[in-house]
């Protein structure tokens, strides 16, 4: 399929379909082929982000398009839509379902590549805008997020933001239900019920509440027909598949990691009692070898006084003795 083809005159044959969608609009190749040939759902989609008004985007550009339905090394297995947005802003979109607990630190990766565009000779304050955009089927703050979150740096005590420039947004799905006035209004509770959509009906639902999405589904839809596109979408499918395995296997082994480890502490404090026990019998008997010791001394010393009371008595009898045969001769 042609990435010139025209999205008005596609055939919406997708309007009659119902039941379950053949992928979710979260599989990150699905994403990534309809970011880069759907400019329409493109900008709408980037609007409802930054809450801007549509006529606020003047240009919009794919800037690392791919060849659809190629295969792609999984060690180029690279994404994320990197976008030129009127003429003075580098964009960075990324789908991300899988939680692999490094997206803080991987998306300011990414931000920063962006923000690093000057050439040689230009000015620092030439540098672009660089925004990153992170789609993400988790929260990665333990369930603190809102719907949409704009990051930035800013001073801590005075809110000073330190420049425009540098800017990371989170549209978390998950939290739909933390959308607000603003998220509302620009559509981006729509977009996240687009992403979290897994039926034909709840596609057509939100087709007619915005232009931008009823393009995407039609751009959706007609890549679905494309056997070679459908099959990197089934190769994605099946990597989230195995990484899902391979992340319940390390949570269970995690888990019977810490379950093994609070045992062996147990079995340390029990050890450290057995211990503590032995020192404490080792130091009473000591203390009783002590006055044992010092018991059979008395004792040696004792039966001394009594050999000698013995003898001393047998020399008084003796005496006694002669006294008495002396008295009787008398």
């Amino acid at each position: 399929m042609s990435d010139s083809t025209n999205i008005d005159d596609l055939r919406q044959n997708w309007e009659g379909k119902t039941g379950e969608l053949p992928f979710p609009m979260t599989n990150d190749y699905l994403f990534r082929a309809v970011c880069q040939k759907d400019n329409q759902m493109l900008q709408s989609l980037i609007c409802a982000i930054f809450h801007w008004e549509r006529e606020q985007v003047v240009f919009a550009e794919v800037t690392n398009p791919i060849q659809l339905g190629q295969a792609i090394d999984d060690k180029e297995y690279i994404l994320d839509v990197n976008v030129r947005l009127n003429n003075s802003i580098s964009v960075n979109l990324e789908m991300q379902v899988m939680n692999e607990g490094d997206w803080t630190e991987r998306s300011l990766q990414y931000l920063c590549r962006r923000f690093d565009q000057l050439h040689k000779g230009q000015s620092y304050s030439e540098t672009d805008k660089a925004v990153h955009i992170g789609i993400l089927n988790f929260d990665p703050f333990h369930k603190r997020s809102k719907l949409l979150g704009l990051y930035q740096l800013t001073d801590r005590n005075t809110d000073i933001i330190y420049t425009e420039k540098f800017q990371l947004y989170v549209l978390c799905l998950p939290r739909l239900d933390q959308a607000g006035q603003e998220d509302t209004r620009f559509h981006t509770d729509l977009w996240a019920q687009f992403f979290l959509a897994r039926t034909w009906e709840e596609l057509q639902m939100l087709a007619k509440e915005d232009k931008g999405i009823h393009s995407a589904v039609t751009t959706s839809d007609s890549l679905l027909e494309d056997e070679e596109v459908r099959a990197r979408m089934q190769a994605r499918e099946d990597y989230y598949y195995w990484e899902r395995v391979r992340q319940a296997r390390r949570q269970k082994q995690d888990e019977e990691m810490a379950q093994t480890k609070v045992k062996l502490e147990e079995a340390n404090h029990e050890l450290s009692k057995t211990q503590s026990k032995l020192t404490e019998t080792k130091s009473k008997l000591t203390e009783t070898e002590g006055k044992l010791t010092e018991t059979e001394g008395k004792l040696t010393e004792t039966e001394g006084k009594l050999i000698e009371t013995e003898k001393r008595y047998e020399e008084l009898r003796k005496e006694y003795e002669q006294l008495r045969q002396v008295m009787n001769e008398k």
